[in-house]
């Protein structure tokens, strides 16, 4: 048996090692690996690009196929402006009191 980094390895697969299709077969696969490490790491450090498509998913689930808002965001914001009606004439109607 012979040992490396990854620990003991029969002395079949030591020899493969030193097969030089072998080793091109194991460089290609780690470039690929670390590359796609690389795009990952990339894609969540890039805080821009993953608002922009948080935001455009947003957009989506609250309009129709048309771009218009749909019912349950026109009752939604209904009840936001009401409710911030509701709050500003309590608090006048306090502050007159």
């Amino acid at each position: 048996m012979t040992t490396d980094s990854t620990g003991p390895r029969p002395a079949a697969a030591a020899s493969d090692q030193n097969d030089p299709a072998q080793l091109e077969a194991h460089i290609e696969a780690t470039r690929a690996d670390l590359a796609a490490t690389v795009d990952a790491l990339g894609e969540k450090l890039d805080v821009r690009s993953r608002a922009r498509r948080r935001w455009q998913h947003t957009q989506q689930s609250l309009t129709d196929d048309q771009g218009r808002p749909t019912p349950q965001t026109q009752a939604a914001a209904a009840a936001a402006v009401a409710t911030g009606c509701a709050v500003a004439a309590l608090t006048l109607w306090r502050r007159n009191r």
